[in-house]
């Protein structure tokens, strides 16, 4: 999740007044309201220790079946 900083086509740098547009962009503007909302639902699936350990434990375990060694 994030919002794009414009950037300079030669080497890529930004201005300090990109940076706080893209700032305004995210804390102030109408769009901004659906970067808190996606905010809150990704806080709650990689807020959740138990399903991230659960998936971390079925990855490693898939692994290990599917390893060739």
């Amino acid at each position: 999740m994030g919002v794009e900083v414009v950037r300079g086509e030669e080497d890529g740098s930004f201005t300090p007044k990109d940076m706080a547009a893209a700032l305004r962009r995210v804390m102030v503007e109408d769009d901004g309201q659906e970067f808190g909302v996606k905010a809150k639902e990704l806080a709650r699936v990689f807020g959740n220790d138990e399903a991230n350990y659960q998936c971390l434990r079925d990855f490693l375990r898939y692994l290990s079946k599917h390893s060739r060694g």
